[in-house]
């Protein structure tokens, strides 16, 4: 009887080890990810969706590495915000920012309450100068590189209606 405890614990003891090695490996890709591409993270209590958007999102970040931020986990108030992506695109200009939320079913709209939060939540980011874009876990899973240009359109179409504005109003030379 003892000898099938021993083996019971030493099997318990296994599959301890391979989740700590498994914990130990995404934090180390998680990291990699942030070190390669410039992204700032603060947190490395990632879900498997936000890690989706992260890779699909994070390419931004070298490619115009003048232009986009990505940072993970942000605080904007009482609210913790799952990436900001912040897109500066002139030294003199406001940069555009977007709290990006991936909503998987779980925590978001499952109920009248978690729905009444989240909107309480996208009004007080709106407050603070962020457009908020949800996406679904569903929308992730199946593109999250669809996501991510979504977010990045999103961006450089702010930034050319504020320059068409600006242009606008520049005199007219006679």
């Amino acid at each position: 009887m003892n000898d099938l405890r021993y083996v019971d614990r030493v099997l318990e003891v296994l599959e301890q080890a391979q989740r700590d090695a498994a914990e130990e490996a995404a934090e180390r890709a998680r990291e990699d990810v942030d070190c390669y591409f410039g992204v700032r993270s603060t947190s490395a209590k990632m879900t498997p969706i936000e890690h989706l958007f992260l890779i699909a999102i994070a390419p931004y970040s070298i490619r115009e590495p003048e232009g986009y931020f990505v940072d993970c986990q942000v605080s904007v108030g009482k609210y913790r915000v799952d990436f900001v992506v912040t897109f500066a695109y002139r030294k003199d200009a406001a940069p555009v920012r977007v709290a990006v939320e991936c909503d998987g079913h779980d925590f978001h709209e499952k109920t009248k309450e978690q729905a009444e939060h989240d909107k309480k939540r996208d009004r007080h980011l709106t407050s603070q100068g962020y457009a908020v874009m949800r996406f679904t876990g569903r929308e992730l899973w199946r593109d999250p590189f669809a996501c991510a240009d979504e977010v990045v359109d999103y961006t450089q179409n702010v930034m050319y209606e504020r320059e068409m504005e600006r242009f606008e109003s520049r005199p007219v030379d006679a």
